[in-house]
């Protein structure tokens, strides 16, 4: 990492593992913690009450990935999940995998992790068709997760 040391770091290079299987993505977006306070006024007034953490808030994570032929997000992703999509998705076990999202050097170096702990899906999403728009078709799959774990590497 020394070589990189006092740079700014591009985003365009990284790669997703999912249950330890990596798999490519066009746009990783959401990665985001925000901390809830809760002030402690022990006897006595003082004019700054301390603070102390009172919940941790994680958004969700957006992945995104061009729609291809024989490599869908449902079946790639859904099957790391045990989520299949059909009208008896009611009660059925769901697995919680851990996602790493790595960004990188561009001699293929790993510098920074973001580790989704017990990740789950939300959401899954075909864009829009529009016959006027020569666009690729995008997946985009929403995950939740239970705590992130930054690594410098």
């Amino acid at each position: 990492m020394a070589k990189y040391e006092g740079f700014p770091i591009t985003s365009y290079y990284f790669k997703v593992l999912i249950g330890g299987q990596e798999l490519g993505f066009k746009e990783v977006s959401g990665l985001k913690a925000t901390i809830e306070f809760e002030e402690v006024r022990p006897g006595g007034d003082r004019e700054e009450a301390p603070k102390i953490i009172k919940k941790m808030n994680f958004e969700k994570v957006s992945l995104k990935k061009g729609l291809v032929k024989g490599s869908s997000m449902s079946v790639d992703v859904f099957d790391i999940f045990n989520l299949k999509f059909n009208i008896h998705a009611a009660g059925q076990k769901l697995n919680y995998e851990d996602v790493i999202i790595t960004l990188m050097s561009g001699d293929d170096k790993d510098l920074f992790s973001w580790v989704l702990h017990e990740a789950y899906p939300l959401s899954w999403e075909v864009s829009g068709f529009d016959a006027m728009k020569n666009e690729i078709a995008l997946e985009t799959l929403e995950l939740n997760y239970k705590r992130l774990e930054i690594v410098q590497h």
